[in-house]
């Protein structure tokens, strides 16, 4: 990453961290590394009409989840519940604080659902794949909320 990037990952650290309630026992138990570091920033696909489409649905409120496999994985360690990161457009822009709220590790076919069965590319896998599956919640800003239409 380069310093203008790194500029604006920082301004949008700031203000997410505060409008997403990150901060809220900041003041009884003092700032923790953890929330005062900006965390870590990635973009879905390196293809930018890709990376726009995923952020728009993650602000929709229509994304939810990510499927990577565990080969591509490879050292880096599995998210955890609780575990922040910035999400970036296809412009490498800051666009979405997202938390992590649940992570299965698991193989695709049988009860997996469909969202697993796809790479970020959109290509099927085989069944069989490992895959850890990640469920996230968009912080800041957060997508609107669904009416339920009246019965």
């Amino acid at each position: 990453m380069d310093t203008e990037q790194d500029d604006a990952i920082d301004r949008f650290w700031r203000v997410a961290r505060l409008k997403g309630k990150v901060t809220r026992l900041e003041l009884f138990v003092g700032q923790a590394p953890r929330d005062t570091i900006p965390p870590p920033a990635w973009s879905f696909s390196d293809d930018r009409a890709t990376a726009d489409e995923f952020v728009a649905e993650v602000l929709a409120g229509t994304r939810t989840s990510i499927v990577v496999t565990v080969a591509d994985l490879g050292d880096e360690p599995a998210p955890d519940i609780g575990d922040l990161s910035i999400l970036l457009d296809g412009g490498a822009e800051p666009r979405v604080l997202i938390r992590t709220t649940a992570v299965a590790r698991q193989a695709v076919g049988g009860s997996v659902g469909e969202e697993a069965g796809l790479t970020p590319g959109g290509d099927p896998l085989p069944n069989g794949t490992e895959v850890l599956v990640e469920h996230f919640e968009a912080v800041y800003p957060r997508p609107p909320k669904r009416r339920t239409p009246p019965a």
